[in-house]
């Protein structure tokens, strides 16, 4: 909450640098995608992210609470048609990213998104493939902290990646790595994972 910045715009970050962290979950799931753009906000070196979410109709429809239905109808989230999350428009939309932003990675996991990778790596996309490891995701989410807490990382008020980011558990094996997970199947996190993939995906080519 202390982090969000309500006159953050995403059209400001046109044909900026950025890196994109991708989650494609299960096709009847939140799909979700996060850009992270390097920013000077108040005479400091920030990030400012944006995060874009997918789901089907079927499962806004059979959610449990109306907050789906509500960030639907606000725009926070993408509907798609039927019961499976449409990834020809997700794709479609990266491919409109990808002219409109200077991507230097887009960090994925391979789970569910080798077709699309593939077919976008095909037309020059800077696709990385980052598997969802405690040894990946560690040094990442730590780094997500460390900003949260020093308040440089910024949104624009994004509700869904508050609330997912509320969801969050962060797991310690035995070696200090931490790892996201959650406490029960409907407190989603995977905004906050496209994030972390993103942030790895930066530490990883050094931008």
């Amino acid at each position: 909450e202390k982090c969000k910045d309500l006159s953050l715009s995403l059209s400001d970050f046109e044909n900026q640098p950025a890196v994109m962290g991708l989650d494609l979950a299960a096709k009847n799931d939140i799909v979700a995608r996060m850009l992270i753009f390097p920013c000077r906000r108040d005479g400091r070196d920030k990030y400012a992210v944006f995060g874009r979410y997918y789901l089907p109709e079927a499962a806004v429809l059979a959610a449990k609470s109306a907050q789906y239905q509500g960030w639907v109808d606000e725009g926070h989230i993408v509907q798609t048609d039927g019961a499976m999350t449409d990834l020809n428009l997700v794709e479609e939309d990266i491919r409109s990213e990808l002219s409109q932003f200077e991507l230097s990675a887009i960090a994925y996991d391979p789970w569910q998104a080798t077709q699309m990778a593939v077919a976008l790596s095909n037309d020059g996309a800077p696709m990385v493939e980052y598997r969802n490891t405690v040894a990946n995701l560690s040094d990442p989410m730590k780094t997500l902290e460390a900003l949260v807490l020093d308040g440089r990382i910024v949104h624009n008020g994004d509700p869904v990646l508050t609330w997912m980011m509320s969801n969050v558990v962060a797991k310690v094996d035995a070696k200090d790595n931490i790892f996201p997970r959650k406490e029960r199947k409907e407190n989603k996190i995977d905004g906050v994972v496209a994030l972390v993939d993103a942030i790895g995906g930066w530490l990883t080519n050094s931008m």
